[in-house]
């Protein structure tokens, strides 16, 4: 049987967002969190894996109904590409004000790199359990390659696209006020590495059981 590439789709249902110092928002247009996707996406093709890279803006003019429009596009391309093994939402944080400064900051070999906190919703969510146990999976890859990047993993009431895929989630890089951009692209190539090497262990085809005595006759 031919083994077709894994491909990991990625996409952002608030498009818009950006980091300090830019604005909070870009008006109606890709935001800097499309360029933590795109650092992501180039991570994966170099370890072999396809990324699919969706661009298009879903949290603008409606805010509101972000993860509605979005979950039309990820439904669109999962019906053409039957390849696909994780479909990640990519965000930035927004956390409030009190909060101490370096909440969401890392520093891994003396470079200052964005935290990823994993998130799972768990309402209409037929897949919350598979969902939950990639992110496990890949926090515990996160963490055994580089300490201190992952800010764990959180289960939240809502609806958050999960249902989409078993290995869904949505990835949180950094904050707009702790982080920069170029922190959490720093951040989405660990990120990038990580599932490179999950998705690899995941697919590592199983040994064939020895035949003891065999061309011994």
């Amino acid at each position: 049987s031919s083994v077709s590439t894994p491909a990991v789709l990625i996409y952002h249902a608030h498009t818009t967002e950006n980091y300090h110092p830019a604005p909070t928002h870009q008006r109606g247009q890709p935001g800097g969190v499309v360029e933590v996707g795109a650092e992501l996406a180039a991570v994966l093709e170099q370890r072999g894996i396809r990324a699919i890279h969706d661009r298009t803006v879903h949290d603008y003019p409606n805010y509101s109904e972000a993860f509605a429009h979005a979950v039309n596009t990820v439904n669109q391309l999962l019906r053409s590409n039957a390849d696909v093994v994780a479909v990640l939402d990519l965000h930035r944080d927004a956390l409030p004000q009190d909060y101490p400064d370096g909440y969401t900051t890392s520093e891994v070999d003396g470079q200052k790199v964005a935290k990823v906190l994993l998130v799972v919703g768990d309402v209409s969510n037929p897949y919350a359990d598979q969902n939950l146990a990639f992110a496990e999976a890949l926090r515990a890859k996160l963490n055994d390659l580089y300490p201190g990047v992952s800010r764990g993993i959180k289960v939240q009431h809502a609806v958050l696209n999960g249902h989409v895929h078993p290995n869904a989630l949505t990835v949180f890089v950094g904050d707009y006020r702790d982080n920069t951009l170029e922190e959490a692209r720093a951040a989405a190539r660990m990120l990038g590495e990580a599932i490179s090497r999950l998705l690899e262990e995941q697919r590592l085809p199983r040994p064939a059981p020895s035949q003891p005595g065999e061309g011994t006759r």
